[in-house]
């Protein structure tokens, strides 16, 4: 007989198998009332042990629940984790990526409701309460994401995804949270980082594509959510914090551009026509233009690598009823941290008293240009195609 294992949980004793509960979880069971957590791992042992802390202190409001810890690098032994912290350990057999890992975690899952956690998520405060809540206003149709924010900056990790063209965008990506953050919303998609929905409907749209492995597995989850009538939404008061680049590039790196031309293709236009972000960018860009564009003739400075650059800049000058006086496309060296503008623009355009605009693919290629915007006779603005805008008197605050 197996050895029985106890897991302590709020009003009640579960009994479970260890390591061999694997083989009876599979097959004909019947799915209860309960939550499912599902946190994957491949790298980054001391966060995953914080992950799973700050779970476990969220959780002792539940009365039934499982934490499920599926490990995707069979190099590395996790199995003193369930000693350590009462939590199921699931070794993949191979390594075979996060999509993989997660279907592999559903399919041993014993609840009707999924909560997918990164191994570098922070939760804090009520966001379990908050994230519960959502989910009960979509009715369980859908998916719910929590409000992620980066450790290293409190900016926000994004709020919600959407598709332009050809590009993934994360609204907000790397930027303050704003009035649009600050309320639960309805978006085309949602990330998987910390993300809660149904486990039927999950296995009915037939699981994470493990074609994508690593990288935009829940763009075409939530994508497939969305156009079977299901709802993708953002919980503003469900914050948690994202490590982030813990696993290393095996995670990203090696099939980001080949699991975007996948998706492209295994939906064609369909992925645009449902997700398209237009809309959102807009909603974006003018909330974010407090302090109004004064002149309506400027100089536009794209450093973007983005094939739809100028799709961007002409939704953005029309918008606010711009016209282009000069043009300049300066194409930055991919993999840049920083742009030094003065390095890149002719003095002379920086004495010019003609308000510029400057579009980037990450805004935050802009911020660090103090002596450049010191020497500016009018107000600049900066803004990205994830939404992101600001003024270069704001790079000032920002540096002093």
């Amino acid at each position: 007989m197996d050895e029985e294992r106890v897991w302590p949980v709020r009003n009640r004793t579960c009994f479970q198998n260890s390591r061999k509960y694997n083989k009876k979880c599979t097959g004909g069971k019947r799915i209860m009332q309960g939550l499912s957590t599902i946190i994957t791992f491949y790298n980054g042992l001391s966060s995953l042990k914080m992950c799973i802390k700050l779970l476990q202190d969220a959780l002792k409001a539940e009365d039934i629940y499982e934490i499920i810890v599926v490990n995707d690098n069979p190099a590395m032994n996790i199995n003193f984790l369930e000693d350590e912290y009462s939590v199921q350990v699931l070794n993949m057999p191979e390594n075979k990526g996060y999509a993989a890992a997660c279907n592999y975690a559903v399919d041993h899952a014993r609840y009707d409701t999924l909560l997918f956690m990164d191994c570098d998520i922070y939760p804090t405060g009520n966001w379990l309460q908050s994230m519960k809540k959502t989910y009960a206003d979509i009715l369980e149709k859908g998916c719910v994401s929590a409000t992620i924010y980066e450790t290293d900056s409190g900016n926000l990790f994004g709020y919600g995804m959407g598709i332009y063209e050809i590009d993934i965008l994360l609204f907000l990506r790397h930027g303050k949270p704003s009035t649009f953050s600050q309320k639960d919303l309805d978006v085309p998609l949602v990330s998987s980082g910390c993300m809660m929905m149904n486990r039927n409907l999950y296995q009915e749209l037939g699981g994470q594509d493990e074609m994508c492995m690593n990288i935009h597995c829940d763009v075409d989850l939530a994508f497939r959510v969305r156009k079977a009538g299901y709802t993708n939404r953002m919980c503003a008061n469900a914050k948690v914090f994202h490590r982030g680049q813990i696993s290393g590039p095996i995670r990203t790196v090696p099939f980001r551009q080949d699991v975007k031309a996948y998706l492209f293709k295994k939906w064609g236009d369909e992925l645009y026509q449902l997700c398209n972000a237009e809309n959102y960018l807009k909603e974006l860009w003018m909330e974010a233009n407090y302090k109004k564009i004064s002149q309506k003739s400027v100089i536009v400075v794209s450093f973007s690598n983005s094939l739809y650059r100028d799709k961007y800049i002409k939704l953005f000058t029309q918008l606010f009823d711009i016209s282009i006086l000069q043009f300049l496309d300066i194409k930055n060296v991919t993999g840049a941290t920083h742009i030094i503008l003065q390095e890149n623009v002719t003095w002379d355009i920086c004495r010019l008293n003609i308000p510029i605009v400057y579009f980037a693919d990450d805004y935050r290629l802009l911020l660090d240009n103090y002596y450049w915007f010191t020497n500016r006779n009018e107000e600049d603005i900066i803004f990205d195609k994830n939404g992101n805008l600001m003024y270069g008197s704001d790079s000032l605050e920002t540096n002093s």
